[in-house]
């Protein structure tokens, strides 16, 4: 009877004992956890795997004493190859992505991946580059990235445009968007221009303008570009400093733009001028003109009564602290 008894008892233990089904999207590479998991713990243990980086989704379903575990795994980068590059080196290109072999593939978008490395190269002058990214993701959950490269040449910025400018003379709004001609052609020194030139517009009292680059114009000029050697800046030091700079970091580009045989980039900005407004100050003795203009908000397009008041604002609080 005893003996009947605990035989009893085992099979309805095991009618009735905590069982796990665990459903992944691809194989998992450790799953010990399945070893400890239980009733009593499975809520904190599924707290600890949603914490894995590797993972990009757990969620659970129990039903009865059938807990159903479903984890969505990122894939695993097994191999990255990189062709066609000279400028920027393997780990480079990886760093630049934030990929590496054996981290999970996070962001597995092959047109982000291009933009990315795309910009890149316009930022170091390489206008012409085109970059092909292809991931093969096999059933095991494991990635496979191939970059091709096409760097081509390097382009120097070889003018500044300015279409619709009338009052304020082209020197000094080269100077004021921060460019050099000469210098390596950046792509986002080349857009952050649009907002240096608009405040700079703004201080000289035309608050309705506002600027955008329209396009940029690539050439190659047959005439020797010294400018590559000696970028045009006020500064003999810095023209020294600059041109040092392109010949080391691209010394081949450097001397063939002394021969005259260059690639430049040419931003063409669009301009809207606009009415240009004087502000005075009377009274003041403590702070000059210049501090108290300094209080006034660039960014703003156009001059009417909030923006004064807001300027009023700013001044009163000056004062009183």
């Amino acid at each position: 009877m005893p003996t009947f008894l605990l035989i009893l008892w085992g099979i309805l233990w095991l009618s009735f004992a905590f069982e796990v089904k665990l459903h992944t999207n691809y194989p998992l590479k450790k799953n010990n956890f399945l070893k400890v998991i239980n009733e009593k713990n499975y809520k904190q243990i599924i707290e600890i795997l949603r914490d894995i980086p590797e993972f990009k989704r757990v969620d659970y379903k129990l039903e009865g004493n059938v807990l159903h575990l479903y984890i969505e795994r990122y894939p695993i980068i097994k191999k990255i190859e990189v062709n066609g590059n000279v400028y920027f080196r393997d780990r480079d290109i990886k760093n630049i992505l934030g990929i590496e072999e054996g981290m999970p593939l996070i962001r597995g978008d092959k047109e982000n991946f291009e933009e990315i490395l795309l910009q890149a190269y316009r930022s170091m002058g390489f206008l012409g580059a085109k970059v092909q990214v292809d991931i093969d993701i096999n059933q095991k959950g494991e990635a496979y990235i191939k970059i091709n490269l096409e760097e081509n040449n390097l382009y120097f910025l070889g003018n500044v445009e300015f279409l619709g400018r009338e009052k304020l003379s082209k020197k000094e709004l080269i100077k004021a968007s921060g460019l050099v001609i000469g210098e390596v052609f950046n792509i986002s020194r080349v857009e952050d221009a649009e907002e240096k030139l608009e405040e700079y517009y703004r201080r000289k009292g035309f608050f309705q303008s506002f600027v955008f680059l329209k396009e940029v114009k690539r050439k190659t000029l047959k005439r020797r570009f010294m400018e590559a050697l000696f970028p045009k800046t006020e500064d003999f030091l810095d023209k020294l400093s600059l041109g040092f700079k392109n010949l080391i970091d691209h010394p081949l580009a450097t001397l063939k733009a002394i021969i005259g045989d260059v690639k430049v980039g040419i931003p063409v900005y669009e301009v809207f001028e606009g009415e240009k407004f004087y502000i005075k100050f009377k009274g003041n003795s403590f702070f000059s003109e210049k501090i108290l203009f300094s209080l006034f908000d660039l960014k703003s397009v156009g001059l009417d009564i909030f923006t004064l008041e807001k300027l009023k604002e700013k001044i009163e609080k000056l004062y009183k602290e």
